[in-house]
């Protein structure tokens, strides 16, 4: 019994060592680099700053304090989100 596990420990553990290889790239960092991928003025930012006026008042015309506002693009709504079930009504 210790016999076969020692065979499988090793069966494996021998198959652990073969398969781990390094990757073998022959490209070099220069050939890389000089294919231009995007295009000019674009700097990989994921945020736009946007201006938006927006009041918050209750029912007397009185400022809402501490409220969470969520603003969301009405073209990028897709339908069964709950932004898009909020604004449907």
């Amino acid at each position: 019994m210790k016999m076969t596990f020692l065979k499988l420990g090793l069966a494996v553990f021998t198959f652990f060592a073969i398969s781990c290889e390094k990757n073998k790239q022959t490209d070099s960092p220069e050939e890389i680099a000089g294919d231009k991928v995007s295009p000019d003025g674009f700097d990989y930012s994921t945020t736009k700053k946007v201006t938006l006026n927006l009041r918050l008042l209750t029912r007397t015309e009185q400022p809402v304090k501490n409220v969470m506002v969520s603003v969301y693009n009405p073209s990028k709504l897709t339908s069964g989100s709950g932004a898009y079930q909020s604004a449907e009504r």
